[in-house]
């Protein structure tokens, strides 16, 4: 019964109408989260970028009393200087990355129909829109994170000057953004030792590893110490009620939507058991995922619990990646189509 409306929606000239209503309703919900105030965090962050110190006494300070990178630092120190003395210049940048995010993100996907859903889920995503708002580094660190997937899924086609160059300042930025996406870099470094062994291609991650030590060295030895200064024995969210959820409830907004695509990423790895190890975006989605978790898990017991949700945000759109995948493969046409509006319903509803 659906077919055809569907498949009016995948022609050419609707296809570009259908995919820039989607873009314009991601946005009309990031909008809402522009100019609503900062938290205590995000004024201390603008107040050191709009400060008349020197980029030197900046960056001791950011360094002293700052949780994030110093490149979050310099980055609103450019966006002052360029677009004004206030945070909703700043805040306004950031919203625009978020779009850049959800545009370059459907690279993921080759045909319009898995295009068109995958936006969907990433434009109606309450983790993703929330985050989009704030003064941090979590919507830049999710598109340079995919930009570093994407670039480096371009090597797989063929290793050229231009596309080690692009992959290293991706993979890198990212990083220096965000330190938790290092477990990115260890994904890429699993990839390619199952894959090509492209000696080239360790040499480029050896020395990302390397440029990222010495740009953040003052940072990386205070990082935790902050962290367990601010939140004392309390920091962290990596608590029994973890080992149940794995955050699905707060990616995707509400306990149950949660539990069902927890439901559909565990069984996702069953449908897709013989189908993995083919699939390069598919089998490298799942070693970020797993990746991620295991190194915080890790880090956890072995040190102690400094993590919360919006740490793992880099992860939330290679979740969705694989479940959407999931549920445009089944083959059973009625059941898919019925999935897809239930996908399609909760994420409205949440």
């Amino acid at each position: 019964f659906f077919m055809p409306y569907l498949n009016f929606f995948y022609q050419k000239k609707y296809f570009f109408l259908f995919f820039i209503i989607l873009l314009l309703v991601g946005f009309y919900f990031r909008f809402n989260y522009f100019d609503d105030g900062l938290w205590s965090d995000e004024w201390i962050s603008f107040y050191i970028a709009n400060s008349n110190l020197n980029l030197n006494d900046k960056y001791n300070l950011h360094i002293a009393l700052e949780g994030a990178s110093p490149i979050n630092l310099f980055i609103k120190v450019i966006i002052i200087k360029l677009f004004g003395y206030s945070y909703q210049s700043v805040e306004a940048v950031y919203l625009l990355s978020s779009m850049i995010f959800l545009i370059v993100s459907t690279k993921l996907y080759e045909n319009k129909k898995s295009k068109l859903f995958y936006l969907f889920l990433l434009s109606l995503n309450p983790f993703l829109i929330y985050f989009s708002g704030e003064l941090r580094f979590y919507t830049i660190s999710t598109l340079f994170s995919i930009l570093s997937f994407i670039s480096f899924m371009k090597l797989q086609e063929e290793v050229k000057l231009y596309r080690l160059v692009l992959f290293f300042i991706c993979i890198l930025l990212s990083m220096l953004i965000n330190l938790y996406t290092i477990c990115l870099l260890f994904s890429y470094f699993f990839f390619n030792l199952f894959n090509k062994k492209d000696k080239i291609i360790f040499l480029v991650l050896i020395l990302v590893l390397i440029f990222f030590f010495i740009l953040s060295k003052d940072y990386l030895f205070l990082s935790s110490e902050k962290y367990i200064s601010q939140f004392g024995g309390s920091s962290g969210n990596l608590n029994s009620k973890f080992f149940f959820g794995y955050f699905f409830n707060i990616f995707f907004g509400d306990k149950i939507f949660g539990a069902i695509n927890l439901l559909f990423f565990f069984f996702s790895i069953f449908y897709f058991k013989n189908k993995i190890l083919l699939n390069h975006k598919l089998f490298l989605s799942y070693l970020i995922i797993f990746t991620t978790y295991l190194a915080f898990i890790g880090y956890k017991f072995i040190f102690r619990d400094i993590f919360f949700p919006r740490h793992f945000i880099f992860v939330v759109p290679f979740i969705i990646f694989v479940i959407s995948t999931l549920i445009l493969e089944i083959k059973i046409n009625k059941l898919k189509i019925f999935i897809v509006f239930i996908f399609i319903f909760a994420s409205i509803y949440v």
